[in-house]
């Protein structure tokens, strides 16, 4: 999922209308309960994440033209033909090196 790390606490609205699945003893996912579209990817606040911080899916917002695609994770689990030009100008992480970023253990 390409996503956009929220800053701060977002203003969710319409939550009748998303579906959180619990994907993980530290996250959720949001859907769209009408039609099924990835919403957000959410650390629940607890052990892991003091803000319980939320990744939006970068399709559903009207991004600028200068938006910055810095940070790269699980890239051990992507398929061969699913490669990004200029990985050197952004952070790369495996599941692992990601999920120690955050202080879960692996």
């Amino acid at each position: 999922m390409f996503a956009l790390h929220a800053e701060g606490q977002p203003d969710i609205r319409g939550e009748e209308s998303i579906t959180r699945y619990r994907s993980s003893d530290f996250a959720e996912r949001g859907f769209c309960k009408q039609c099924g579209t990835t919403l957000f990817y959410h650390l629940i606040p607890g052990e892991f994440s003091a803000d319980g911080a939320y990744m939006f899916a970068a399709g559903m917002l009207d991004l600028p033209d200068d938006t910055v695609f810095d940070n790269e994770i699980y890239i051990d689990s992507q398929p061969g033909w699913y490669r990004f030009d200029n990985a050197d100008s952004r952070n790369r992480m495996t599941e692992q090196e990601f999920l120690q970023s955050l202080g879960i253990p692996t």
